[in-house]
């Protein structure tokens, strides 16, 4: 199997979560549930140095979302460790206040886009988006798209919807396919396909260990239906590698998962660098990228102004800061 062959990357989908400073009801039961922080992130990728991370929201307490921010900009890493270079927050994009709250996010540097999550939401939610995704849109943010498979058909309709804003859609996960299910292969191709046309769209390499049908292998064979598809729809400037730690250690790790996408891209050098690097620094305009010199990009790059939503923080009373 091909393996990783450039030695610097962004991982553009990873979560952090402290359930002893916010809470995060999804996490009871699971194995994950314990605090995972910036310090414990896996730095290398076998020959791979992780520069940079996006922090993509983990689903907190929606009367906690701006103490998320707060949270993880005040993540430090560890010598040699991983950098946030963006944060994807948690908004409501129908609330009464939506333009308040974007305006708020986006006044830090270090916040790159919004998700509000799909999945799980009744029928018609999705299409009730775009409105605030053009919001969003006009404040410089891209818009995180988490759904199921059977909602994509109406993510195509969002995506229709959204097409005048300009706003920059990137899809995780693949769409969430269920992996293993030959049946659901053909319809999930087809929205693919329809998503992919819109050019302000883009799709995630994350994910797809947790989507597995049972009895499904965990190999590269697996996954390359649902890889390779999105790879030749998209186009190698429009995937971008994600590993969804920690969800991704309910199955299997970062390494593997980096493993499964690099033997999907070939041991072309120029394209690992786009997927595993470089468009996760130009879709969420990551400052400091320079795509003529980009391994040297990331140890400044904790964006000018970045610190906003820190200036005046008490960290003892959360609540009461700005």
């Amino acid at each position: 199997m091909t393996s990783i062959v450039v030695d610097t990357a962004i991982d553009a989908h990873l979560h952090l979560w402290d359930p002893g400073t916010l809470d995060y009801p999804w996490l009871d039961g699971l194995s994950i549930a314990a605090a995972h922080t910036l310090r414990d992130v896996p730095a290398r990728l076998g020959p791979a140095q992780v520069s940079g991370a996006v922090f993509v929201q983990a689903e907190c307490v929606a009367e906690q979302r701006q103490e998320e921010i707060r949270w993880v900009q005040a993540q430090t890493p560890s010598a040699g460790g991983v950098e946030i270079l963006g944060i994807v927050a948690a908004a409501d994009l129908l609330a009464p206040d939506r333009d308040e709250v974007l305006a708020l996010v986006s006044s830090s540097d270090r916040v790159v886009g919004i998700r509000q999550n799909i999945q799980g939401q009744p029928d018609g939610f999705a299409r009730s988006l775009h409105t605030g995704i053009a919001e969003a849109a006009s404040h410089g943010l891209t818009f995180d798209i988490c759904c199921e498979s059977q909602q994509l058909h109406e993510v195509i309709d969002l995506i229709e919807r959204t097409a005048a804003s300009g706003a920059r859609l990137v899809l995780d996960h693949l769409g969430k396919p269920r992996v293993g299910d030959s049946d659901s292969l053909p319809a999930w191709r087809d929205a693919i396909n329809a998503i992919a046309a819109a050019p302000d769209t883009a799709c995630k390499l994350s994910g797809l260990f947790t989507e597995m049908v049972s009895g499904a292998g965990s190999e590269h064979a697996t996954f390359a239906p649902y890889l390779d598809h999105a790879v030749d729809a998209f186009g190698i400037d429009r995937v971008l590698y994600g590993s969804d730690w920690p969800v991704c250690t309910l199955e299997g790790s970062a390494a593997q998962w980096a493993e499964i996408v690099a033997a999907t891209i070939g041991d072309d050098a120029p394209s690992q660098r786009a997927v595993f690097h470089d468009n996760a620094a130009r879709l969420y305009g990551l400052a400091g990228f320079d795509a003529s010199n980009p391994g040297d990009n990331y140890r400044s790059v904790l964006r000018t102004g970045g610190d906003d939503l820190l200036a005046g923080s008490d960290p003892s009373n959360p609540g009461a800061n700005p």
